[in-house]
């Protein structure tokens, strides 16, 4: 019956691979060998004979002088000797078959350029789990040769380990992101980002701070409770530490807490995009001679359901780089409007679409409409009779104002739209609202035609009945002088009438 067996020792041969085309290693590789001058014709000698102990060793091959360079300083200082040879890549060909014909031929463990060991292995009947401790001293890639088990007087070698068991050692440099916990930003609504920090091979130091450049639409906001989280390199939580955090009129510090090196930096802050007074587009022939916006079909109607984006960029000072570090983080309006002229007989009204574009409800509290230019006869009367609406997410509210004047109307009104608005984060509650403000222009308010149309039944009857042809009367009535360019449209002109095209469209109903 398989029984578990104690092994005292369990080691690893490791080979690290150079750059066989730098010529630094070749020179490394020159001095180890003990290159000496002393040759023909440009020939350096290379000592062949073993070390006390070492099997005699294959003659390697006799390398080749191009070019010396000496330099010798003026002042008598250390002097300096460049050599350099045409054919050392037949040198470090022949060690790398020199090292493979020396590990089949049996080199003992400690001979090898690193060794990884464990100690005191209880081996169980099946598969074993053997963890070992690597050093690695610099970059490159670590290839383990051979496997050996100690158990008293007897050492089990396993000359070959296949298939090839690698390992790569590089300098991480320390790294920087902040990114959003939601899958966009919202504009004018008090959101967490993530800040992380991967230390690679710095190691955070007493005083080491982050200083974050204060935009002033887009504040940093934090509470003095804030802590920030230490991983290791492998996700495990080391420990968790209060984050000091001080904030002047440009610039806000945030006292990193002590890190060693690789390891990861996690904890989240406050930002809010403020959302500026938006204007509305003008529209080229979209409008009706009365300023009334032209209502597209929907054939010809271009889908914009995309909100307006917001770009904010922060600047971060980090204690391991002299160079400053530039955050772009993208923030989306929530809501887009859009205004209308209505008219009814010598009423007007203004009336004020507010879509919301995200994913989130909304509490709106009050809807405001003003005159930006303060006309004395220009009165803007609100026909909405809820001060506190909620909307849904994709949702539309309308508000309504009639506009009342004592003299003559205008040519054009500035009008500025504004509502307060908060998350809703139940039906009842609501966080502080903050402010959206909408700016818009209407031009030619006046009224130019009165239209009026009426059906007339057929001589004899007293209805209009399905089947019988019924008569259209449509009045159009000018209530204001033609401008300039109506007159140009018109076709003819004579003893003041005027005659000019008229447009119409008819529908059949079933």
């Amino acid at each position: 019956m398989p029984i578990p067996v104690r092994l005292e020792q369990v080691a690893a041969s490791v080979h690290f691979s150079i750059e066989k085309n730098s010529f630094h290693k070749a020179v490394e590789c020159l001095s180890k060998q003990g290159v000496t001058a002393g040759g023909n014709n440009g020939i350096i000698h290379i000592q062949t004979d073993p070390p006390a102990g070492r099997p005699p060793r294959v003659s390697l091959p006799l390398l080749e002088l191009y070019e010396m360079h000496d330099k010798s300083p003026l002042d008598n200082s250390l002097n300096s000797t460049g050599v350099i040879c045409n054919n050392v890549h037949l040198l470090l060909r022949h060690q790398e078959s020199g090292s493979s014909t020396e590990t089949q031929s049996g080199v003992p463990l400690e001979d090898s350029a690193q060794v990884l060991k464990t100690t005191n292995v209880l081996l169980e009947p099946g598969f074993n789990k053997i963890a070992f401790t690597a050093p690695a001293h610099e970059p490159g890639m670590y290839t383990l040769r051979q496997l050996c088990a100690t158990m008293g007087s007897v050492q089990f070698v396993l000359p070959h380990i296949y298939p090839i068991v690698q390992y790569e050692v590089y300098s991480q440099e320390p790294q920087l992101k902040v990114e959003p916990l939601t899958d966009i930003l919202l504009a004018g609504i008090a959101q967490k980002v993530k800040f992380t920090i991967i230390t690679g091979h710095y190691a955070i130091k007493n005083g080491d701070v982050l200083q974050l450049s204060n935009i002033d639409a887009m504040p940093i906001l934090y509470s003095p409770g804030s802590t920030a989280t230490i991983l290791s390199n492998t996700g495990e939580k080391v420990e968790e530490s209060v984050l000091m955090i001080q904030s002047s009129e440009k610039v806000t510090s945030i006292m990193l807490p002590l890190t060693p090196a690789y390891h990861v930096i996690e904890f989240e802050l406050e930002v809010i995009c403020h959302i500026l007074s938006t204007l509305s587009k003008p529209f080229d022939n979209e409008r009706l001679t009365n300023g009334e916006v032209h209502w597209k079909t929907k054939d010809n109607q271009k889908p914009d359901s995309c909100q307006a984006a917001i770009a904010q960029k922060m600047s971060i000072d980090c204690p391991w780089s002299i160079y400053s570090t530039i955050i772009a983080l993208t923030f989306y309006n929530p809501f887009k409007a859009a205004q209308s002229l209505l008219s009814a007989g010598k009423r007007k009204y203004i009336q004020v679409c507010l879509q919301n574009m995200s994913e989130v409800s909304f509490h709106l509290l009050d809807h405001n409409l003003t005159e930006s230019l303060k006309c004395p006869n220009i009165e803007l009367v609100s026909m909405n009779v809820k001060t506190r609406q909620h909307v849904y997410r994709k949702q539309s509210v309308f508000c309504l104002w009639e506009i009342k004047w004592t003299k003559e109307l205008p040519s054009s009104l500035q009008c500025r739209f504004s509502v307060n608005f908060s998350p809703a984060i139940s039906e009842e509650e609501s966080t502080s609202f903050k402010p959206y403000a909408y700016e818009f222009q209407l031009e030619n308010i006046v009224t130019l035609y009165n239209v009026k149309a009426e059906i007339y039944p057929v001589l004899g009857a007293e209805h209009c009945r399905t089947g019988s042809l019924c008569s259209l009367d449509v009045s159009i009535t000018r209530l204001s002088d033609l401008t300039e360019a109506d007159q140009d449209e018109s076709l003819t002109e004579s003893d003041g009438m005027c005659t000019t095209k008229l447009m119409y469209e008819g529908k059949g109903f079933d």
